[in-house]
C-alpha cells in the first residue's frame, strides 16, 4: 500500500503555514496584530487571543459564502444581523435567528407571570396612548387616569368563589352587586332606590269627616307601585298624628275622619312615604320590587340576605294584560338559615285562577322568593318589609 506524502511549509517571510502547497494558517498582516493560541491545563479552557501593538483588537469568525458560524456542532450563529431590539432565538433543531419580541402577550405556560419593579417606581398599563391603570406601593391599583370603567366579575350565584374579606363580583342570578366582609359569607350591596315625588293636601276644618283630595292621587291604587292605602298617608290635625285605619279612612277622592273635625282646624295629609326610598331595604324598611314578565320557568323575582334578615313581608300585585286578570295578596317569608317557610294569604283576583304560583328556599346566602307564572308574560309588583336576625 502506497503511503500518502505530505509536505509542510513554514514562510518566516509570510508568515504563512503551507499543507501540501495550500495555505492553512496565514498571519500576514502589515501590522503587528497576530492570534495567539494558549493551552489549558486539566479543566481550564483552550484560549484564542488576539494580540498587538493595538489596544483594541477584534477577533473576526469569517465563513466562506453560506456557511456559519458552528458552535460545537450544537448549534449555527446566524449569518448576518438582525434588526434592532430584536433578540436571538433557537428553533430547537440547532440554528439561531434573529427574532422580535411580542409585545400584545405574554405567556409563560402554566407559570406565573411577573412584573416587578425592584424600587419605588410604578407600574404603568397604557392602551392607545391613555393611562388606564398603575401600580404602586403608595397605591395599590389606580385607575383614576381612566375615562371608561372597571367591569367586575360576572357569574351566578352557583359560580361564586371562595369568599375572602374585601372581594366584590355581580352576582347575575340576583342582579345585584354582592361582597364579603367576614370572609366566609356574601352580602348584597345596598343601592340608591329611587323616591317617588311627595304629594301633599292642606284643608281647613269645616266641621264636617270627609276631605276632598287635590293633590294626593289615588291612594288605593295599589297597583301604581306608589301607596298602600290608608298605610300609604301620614296626617295631622292641628299637629296631632292620626292613626291609618283607625282615625281615617281613604277612598280614590277623599280622606274620611272617623268624628268631624271642628272648624278652622289645620288638617295636613302628605302622601308617598310607601314608595322604595332608601337603601333597597338594607335597614329592614320598605323596598320595592318589579319583574315586568313573569313566565313559567321558576325565577327569583327578589332576595333578601339571610345573614341580616329573619323574616319579610310582602304586599303584590300581579297584572297579566294579555288575559286581562289581576291578582293581589300578601305573603309571610320566615327561615332558619338552610330552609324557608311561606304563607300567602289575603289573595284577591279578578280571573278564576292564581296567575303566580310562589315558592321560597335559601341558596348561597339568600332567601329567595320565586315564582312561576301560570298565565305567561305576567307582571309582578310588590312592597317588601324585612325584619332583622335578633
Amino acid at each position: 500500500m502506497a503511503r500518502r506524502t505530505r509536505s509542510y511549509q513554514l514562510d518566516n517571510d509570510k508568515r504563512e503555514i503551507k499543507v501540501n502547497g495550500k495555505s492553512v494558517i496565514d498571519l500576514s498582516t502589515s501590522s503587528t496584530n497576530t492570534v495567539k493560541t494558549v493551552g489549558g491545563a486539566a479543566s481550564q479552557a483552550v484560549q484564542v487571543q488576539a494580540q498587538g501593538d493595538d489596544d483594541n483588537i477584534d477577533l473576526i469568525l469569517a465563513p466562506k459564502g453560506s456557511g456559519a458560524i458552528d458552535v460545537n456542532n450544537q448549534y449555527k450563529l446566524p449569518t448576518a444581523d438582525g434588526s434592532a431590539d430584536q433578540v436571538l432565538a433557537t428553533d430547537g433543531s440547532g440554528q439561531l435567528s434573529f427574532t422580535t419580541i411580542s409585545t400584545t402577550s405574554v405567556s409563560d405556560g402554566n407559570s406565573s407571570v411577573a412584573v416587578a419593579d425592584a424600587g419605588s417606581g410604578t407600574v404603568t398599563v397604557t392602551i392607545d396612548g391613555e393611562t388606564v391603570a398603575t401600580y404602586s406601593s403608595t397605591l395599590a391599583f389606580d385607575v383614576n387616569n381612566a375615562t371608561s370603567a372597571i367591569r367586575l366579575p360576572n357569574g351566578t350565584t352557583a359560580q361564586r368563589p371562595t369568599a375572602y374579606q374585601g372581594i366584590i363580583r355581580f352576582n347575575s342570578t340576583t342582579g345585584k352587586y354582592e361582597g364579603s366582609t367576614d370572609g366566609s359569607t356574601f352580602t348584597a350591596f345596598a343601592m340608591d332606590g329611587s323616591a317617588d315625588t311627595l304629594n301633599k293636601d292642606v284643608f281647613t276644618g269645616n266641621g264636617g269627616a270627609t276631605y276632598n283630595f287635590s293633590n294626593v292621587t289615588d291612594p288605593t291604587a295599589v297597583t301604581t307601585g306608589t301607596s298602600n292605602g290608608a298605610l300609604g298617608l301620614i296626617v295631622y290635625i292641628d299637629n296631632v298624628l292620626q292613626e291609618p285605619t283607625q282615625n281615617y279612612t281613604v277612598s280614590p277622592t277623599a280622606i274620611t275622619f272617623d268624628e268631624n273635625v271642628h272648624s278652622g282646624a289645620r288638617i295636613v295629609v302628605i302622601q308617598g312615604f310607601d314608595s322604595s326610598v332608601g337603601a333597597g331595604g338594607a335597614s329592614g324598611g320598605l323596598t320595592g320590587i318589579s319583574n315586568t314578565d313573569v313566565d313559567s320557568a321558576v325565577e327569583n323575582v327578589d332576595t333578601f340576605g339571610a345573614t341580616a334578615f329573619r323574616a319579610a313581608h310582602y304586599h303584590y300585585v300581579i297584572e297579566n294584560d294579555d288575559a286581562s286578570e289581576y291578582q293581589t295578596g300578601q305573603i309571610h317569608v320566615i327561615h332558619d338559615g338552610s330552609n324557608a317557610q311561606i304563607s300567602e294569604f289575603g289573595v284577591l283576583r279578578t280571573g278564576n285562577n292564581d296567575l303566580i304560583t310562589f315558592s321560597v328556599d335559601v341558596s348561597g346566602g339568600l332567601c329567595r322568593l320565586r315564582a312561576s307564572a301560570q298565565t305567561p308574560n305576567s307582571k309582578f309588583k310588590a312592597k317588601r318589609v324585612s325584619l332583622e336576625v335578633q
